[in-house]
This record gives C-alpha cells, sequence and structure tokens, in this order.
C-alpha cells in the first residue's frame, strides 16, 4: 500500500499539474496573486506551492520578488518552474525548516483543509514571518449557502466528497484559528467562480472560498 508521499505524488502526476487544472479557479486565484503583488513582498514563502501555479502568477505582477516554495511532494516540486527555491516538507510531520523571521509575507492557498495539524502550520507560517509580515490563506467556505442547502436536503456538500479534505473552515473559525497562532485579521475577500461580484456582498454566505489576509503581530 503506497505511503502519503507516493499517493500525493500519484495525485499530482495524474493531474499532470497542466495551466488547464486551475482555470475553474482562475478569479479566486488572480485574486490572492493580486493582493500578494500589493504588500510588494521582496521575499515570499508559497506554502503547499504544488506545482507553482500561484507562483507563477505572482511573478507576472511582481517579477523581482522571490518566492520559496514548499510542498510533500517532489513531483510537484519538481514541476515548479516559477519558484526561486524549493523545500520538500511534511508540515504535517515538523516544523518547517527554515529560520524564524525571514519572510515579508505567506502565501498559504488551498492547504490547510488538507492538513490534519493546521494550527501548527498557522503557528509555523507565523514563526517564519518577520514582525509585521502578512499571510494570505484560503480554503473552500464550508458555510456556502450552496453547502448549507445541501446539508438541509439530507445531502453531503461538495466539499466533503473530496476525500482529500479533512478539515472543513468557515469564516469565523478559520479567524479564530488563525489568531490563535499570532496573526490579527487584516482584511476578508470573497470570490465564486460565475457571478464573482456577489460573492464581496456577504462573504460569509457566498463566497465559495474563505480568503483573509493576516498580519502577524510586531
Amino acid at each position: 500500500m503506497p505511503d502519503q508521499k507516493e499517493k500525493h505524488d500519484a495525485d499530482w502526476a495524474s493531474k499532470d499539474g497542466t495551466t488547464g487544472l486551475f482555470e475553474p479557479y482562475r478569479y479566486r486565484m488572480e485574486l490572492c496573486a493580486g493582493l500578494v503583488a500589493s504588500l510588494k513582498p521582496a521575499l515570499l514563502l508559497d506554502l503547499g506551492c504544488g506545482t507553482g501555479f500561484m507562483a507563477g502568477l505572482v511573478k507576472a505582477r511582481l517579477p523581482r520578488v522571490r518566492i520559496d516554495g514548499v510542498d510533500f511532494s517532489p513531483y510537484a516540486l519538481s514541476m515548479a518552474s516559477s519558484l526561486d527555491g524549493k523545500i520538500e516538507a511534511d508540515i504535517d510531520s515538523g516544523d518547517l525548516p527554515l529560520s524564524a523571521g525571514t519572510y515579508d509575507c505567506v502565501l498559504c492557498t488551498e492547504f490547510l483543509e488538507h492538513l490534519y495539524e493546521p494550527a501548527h502550520a498557522l503557528k509555523e507560517m507565523a514563526r517564519v514571518l518577520k514582525p509585521g509580515g502578512r499571510a494570505v490563506i484560503t480554503t473552500p467556505n464550508y458555510a456556502l449557502l450552496h453547502n448549507r442547502a445541501a446539508s438541509l436536503a439530507g445531502r453531503l456538500p461538495q466539499t466533503m466528497l473530496n476525500e482529500q479534505h479533512i478539515r472543513f473552515y468557515t469564516y469565523s473559525s478559520l479567524s479564530a484559528l488563525a489568531e490563535s497562532a499570532g496573526f490579527r485579521v487584516e482584511a476578508r475577500y470573497g470570490a465564486r467562480r460565475r457571478f464573482s461580484s456577489v460573492a464581496a456582498l456577504w462573504p460569509a454566505l457566498l463566497s465559495e472560498w474563505v480568503i483573509l489576509l493576516l498580519e502577524k503581530g510586531k
């Protein structure tokens, strides 16, 4: 039976890391890349970087930024040509092999829902950030109206049907987890695959993803 790393590698290999894989999520990814670029970091850590698609979107906006990526999958890292530094590590098994106070910004998109120890991951993000550094994090929004309707109808919400999702978040629960790790929630954003402008009206109910901008205490 394959171990977790082998399964993770096989999953990325089956997806092939192609641009088309990310197209359904482009609005959310473009929003996050633009948000990171607006912060103008000199040194960025992409935690759960996969094949580096998000890093490429950031580089397109901020060509001089150095981006280091962390992922569990050697295969994904081998495909991540947009990264300046590649770090193979399992955040569920221990600390990041990085010095404290190194990075201006941490990007962590669609990763925390896959972890057994998300609180530890957030504490590690805070540790490797400089005082006053920012983090941009996203997860699927379990409290999305569609998910609530599915639950009321006796069906499992779509996000729970993904066998790789082991944690489920709302804006309030993810904010509380981030605050317990030493962050302040600076802003909340919303995004949808269709009618994207609607998500900004009531993100907690209408956004497909929880999107938070965090600040580490000084």
